[in-house]
């Protein structure tokens, strides 16, 4: 342990905190979008095939979550035990916990994600592909969520983040963990039968993409722990960070270079290398797909309603999933309630391919 530290300590006094930051956030995009590609990870499609029961029969989808969701768990728990990482800095970090601000946040992102036929990490993955669509709705969505955070709706939003706030002493503890670590166990135990259908890839992947979550937080948590010039904690996530892409794509030398900018760009070399090595490379526009105001519209929620709620489906899923934040059972809540609010829609074109 002092040997790490010591080696980290004379890398950040060579070569400053910043640049191995950025360094680690693009190999953890690039091991993402790789990952991702290859083996079609897709929150939505999982939520799908769990809502409409076609999970019985192809569990593959909902198994790569939980599988992620598991060793993101337990590598960042004992990451923290063996103090390798701070979580009580890390983004997102929450003593008290906003039921109803995460839950109402959740069913427009979730309601989004589904018109949208994918989420932000898995539109960065398809935008690598060639997918005009994706392109189209992952900028959109940034321009929501920017206006959210520090715009025109800025207002709202911070109206319906602070409702229905709970405080709770036990929330990132111990305890939470045991809460969180419970359900998932006991959800793959449910689905054991299913765990033999999974490839050595979709087994990689899975495992990959979980431990990909404690590489962000050893990353941001123990080399960015710079006395002088800090980096703020965080795991694996893509709402924020394509929102900062945005604003650093904008301003450039205005803004600082940041974790999330690198983790982005990473994600879409690593997709993007991944596709073409596979010929899953190609343009694709608008023939034969929905009408691009479903697009718009699925783009406006996500972006708004995972501001609201703090983070996209791998931010809850899985970042602070891995923290013991218990407002990911909350959001999970929202996503189910926001299929069953579609369900009811003439936008209920709910089948869950993966393709947006």
């Amino acid at each position: 342990m002092e040997q790490l530290l010591t080696l980290i300590i004379d890398l950040r006094d060579e070569y400053g905190v910043i640049p191995l930051v950025l360094t680690g956030g693009a190999a953890i995009g690039l091991l993402f979008g790789i990952a991702a590609e290859r083996s079609d990870f897709c929150s939505r499609t999982a939520l799908l095939s769990l809502m409409d029961g076609s999970h019985r029969t192809a569990p593959i989808p909902i198994l790569t979550i939980l599988i992620a969701m598991l060793v993101a768990l337990i590598g960042t728990q004992t990451a923290a035990i063996l103090g390798l990482s701070t979580l009580d800095e890390a983004v997102h970090h929450e003593v008290d916990l906003r039921i109803g601000g995460i839950y109402l946040g959740a069913v427009l992102f979730g309601a989004g994600m589904i018109l949208a036929r994918g989420c932000v990490s898995r539109m960065l993955v398809l935008s690598a592909r060639g997918n005009i669509r994706a392109v189209i709705t992952i900028t959109f969505l940034t321009l929501v969520a920017w206006a959210s955070i520090s715009g025109i709706l800025a207002t709202p939003r911070i109206a319906l983040a602070g409702f229905g706030t709970l405080p709770i002493t036990f929330n990132h503890s111990s305890v939470a963990a045991g809460i969180t670590f419970l359900p998932l166990l006991a959800l793959l135990g449910f689905w054991r039968r299913g765990l033999g259908a999974l490839s050595a890839m979709q087994w990689a992947a899975s495992v990959t993409i979980g431990l990909l979550v404690v590489l962000g937080f050893l990353v941001t948590g123990l080399v960015g722990a710079d006395d002088f010039d800090p980096v703020p904690v965080e795991g694996l996530r893509f709402l924020q960070p394509v929102t900062e892409s945005l604003a650093w794509f904008v301003y450039g030398s205005a803004l600082p270079l940041k974790f999330g900018l690198s983790l982005v760009i990473g994600t879409l070399i690593g997709a993007g290398l991944s596709a073409q090595i596979g010929r899953r490379a190609a343009l694709q526009g608008f023939d034969g797909a929905p009408h691009p105001a479903r697009y718009l519209a699925g783009a406006s929620l996500m972006g708004f309603g995972g501001v609201v709620s703090g983070g996209c489906t791998i931010g809850w899923l899985l970042n602070n999933a891995a923290t013991a934040h218990l407002g990911v059972f909350v959001a999970i809540a929202g996503y189910v309630t926001a299929y069953w609010l579609l369900s009811f829609t003439k936008w209920a074109a709910l089948q869950p391919s993966n393709q947006a």
